[in-house]
């Protein structure tokens, strides 16, 4: 059963995944919004699973933590970044056609 403490930081943190989102809508570069949006996860998640006891709060171990989170971060990021680079180019080459 999870204590009232740990339900408090899993709705804490779900609030601020939800508003990390909103930074992918401003207009702004993808570079910057992906940098802010990292940056501001690592800020968010890490102190908050640190105070509800999910990881040791040992230094080393943050930091392994931190290049964890970042190599995933990177993986999921260049999956993502082909996918929709395909896509726009799907799109591009169905409006060519319709052009001609």
């Amino acid at each position: 059963r999870l204590a009232v403490g740990s339900l408090a930081i899993i709705f804490l943190l779900i609030v601020l995944f939800i508003m990390f989102m909103t930074v992918f809508k401003k207009d702004w570069s993808i570079l910057k919004a992906t940098i802010c949006h990292y940056g501001l996860m690592i800020l968010g998640f890490i102190p908050l699973a640190l105070l509800a006891g999910w990881f040791p709060s040992e230094p080393i171990f943050i930091l392994q933590l931190i290049l964890e989170f970042t190599v995933v971060y990177l993986i999921l990021w260049a999956i993502l970044s082909y996918l929709t680079k395909k896509k726009i180019e799907k799109i591009n080459h169905h409006l060519k056609e319709q052009c001609k």
